[in-house]
């Protein structure tokens, strides 16, 4: 509800009031001027229409102050524009989940939890200013898709989030709700079909989004998860489906008297009907559970004869190691670059890891870029059994430790395009061009690759500042 701030201004002659608040205004000494009109009333840039009484501030007492009543929130009635001012200030909040049912809570920061918070600022709002002093309550989404109606107050309105008020679901992919594309992670965005024959549907223009119940809402879609879209959209879409919603929700009567009844008598022409509109749905159900079960079959086969290559290739370099003498061939190799990996200037030591491999040391690394160099620290590299190279930072010389500036500190080393080159030498147990060929990399600087922070967040080199001080002396 907007805030009441002191305004030395005369307030207007008349207000707007919720309907439902008309006992309550009429005791503090307002007159009231029309009752029960339909008003419409701006909140987060959706209209709401409700019914409205207009007052007087004749003989309001004290207990509301007169100067207090907002004008910011209006409420317009034909071509009248009146202050509106609710009393009762409703609630909001998100109901805990069933007893048997274990839902994962939010974590603070992340998606679902700053859109819970928004949400429950908007419903407040509705709830004050549309709703008259009623309490709103948000179910979050359940694994069952499913929750009966609660009879509960009538003050009292149950919001559930991707549910429906019947225990069988169906769902599609709308490319949009309200017009906001719900495209996420490359992935479109699910929505429930709603529940035959309960209560009222309502749309966003193109497809259902709403079923209404009673004092039961029922969003056909679940507006916590669409952070993925942005907080601003999300925000939106949820606004304009509570609007839809809500003002649903209030013309529920009238919306109930104009659906056409839909039941037929059980007779012979009717049932043969029936029966035959069964029969096509089935088949048509049945074709397309048919072609996503051929679709699903003919990926495995796929993955089937991929994974068959993949273990011919693995089977064939088992025999070579198990027949050929290839550990030999491994071992001469190893022996006879371990002299060439301690030669390199850039290794400080060498030695083996019993059962995981051997790792070499490195002395501090320096990276030349535009005239300058700079220091960015000592760096293992661990060559594994199983044939992996691993290059990680011993001793940072960033003043917060990050590792390098093609280096993430935690998603390891992403060796880019010399990544094949180093696979392929040490296929051939060419431990020491990998190594070289890692070197080169790690005194490598590539603007545009940089992962997080840019080379100038190293230090310079002692000898490089010393030189630049020469020079300009």
């Amino acid at each position: 509800m907007a805030s009441r701030s002191k305004s030395s201004t005369k307030p207007p002659e008349h207000f707007c009031a919720p309907f439902s608040t008309r006992e309550l205004l009429a005791k503090a000494g307002a007159t009231i001027i029309e009752s029960e009109v339909v008003g419409e009333v701006i909140l987060g840039g959706e209209k709401f229409a409700l019914p409205v009484c207009i007052f007087t501030y004749d003989r309001l007492l004290a207990f509301i102050d007169k100067h207090s009543i907002p004008r910011d929130t209006e409420c317009r009635i034909g071509d009248r524009i009146y202050p509106f001012f609710s009393p009762k200030n409703g609630s909001a909040e998100i109901a805990e989940p069933p007893p048997d049912v274990k839902i994962k809570k939010a974590k603070p920061g992340d998606g679902q939890e700053i859109l819970s918070a928004l949400f429950l600022d908007y419903l407040k709002e509705v709830a004050t200013n549309v709703l008259g002093g009623m309490s709103i309550i948000l179910h979050q989404r359940l694994p069952s898709a499913f929750h009966s109606p609660i009879k509960d107050r009538e003050d009292v309105l149950h919001i559930f989030a991707d549910c429906l008020p019947v225990p069988r679901f169906e769902s599609f992919n709308p490319e949009t709700i309200f017009g906001v594309p719900v495209e996420i992670d490359g992935r479109l965005y699910s929505c429930l079909l709603p529940g035959t024959r309960r209560g009222i549907i309502l749309s966003d223009g193109d497809h259902g989004v709403v079923q209404v119940i009673g004092n039961n809402i029922y969003i056909l879609f679940d507006p916590f998860s669409l952070y993925g879209i942005g907080e601003t959209a999300a925000l939106l879409v949820f606004r304009k489906t509570i609007t839809l919603a809500i003002n649903g929700w209030r013309r529920g009567s009238e919306l109930d008297g104009s659906v056409e009844d839909q039941t037929l008598d059980l007779n012979p022409e009717n049932l043969e009907e029936l029966a035959c509109t069964f029969v096509a749905e089935r088949k048509k159900h049945s074709l397309l559970h048919l072609q996503s079960q051929e679709q699903e079959v003919r990926a495995l086969e796929d993955a089937l004869r991929e994974a068959k290559k993949v273990l011919a290739g693995t089977r064939r370099f088992w025999r070579v190691l198990d027949e050929g003498g290839f550990h030999r061939h491994g071992a001469d190799h190893l022996m006879k670059d371990y002299a060439r990996i301690l030669e390199h200037p850039l290794v400080h030591s060498a030695s083996v890891v019993p059962g995981k491999g051997f790792a070499v040391l490195t002395k501090t690394i320096v990276i030349r870029h535009e005239g300058k160099k700079y220091r960015i620290g000592t760096f293992t590299v661990h060559f594994e059994l199983d044939g992996a190279a691993l290059v990680w930072v011993e001793e940072s010389c960033h003043p917060t430790g990050e590792p390098h500036p093609h280096i993430s500190a935690h998603n390891g080393q992403c060796l880019g395009n010399i990544g094949a080159t180093v696979d392929d030498a040490l296929v051939e147990h060419e431990y020491a061009d990998a190594l070289n060929y890692i070197l080169l990399w790690l005194e490598s600087y590539t603007p545009d690759l940089v992962v997080w922070h840019k080379i100038e967040e190293w230090p310079l080199d002692e000898q490089n500042a010393t030189n630049t001080m020469e020079t300009a002396g």
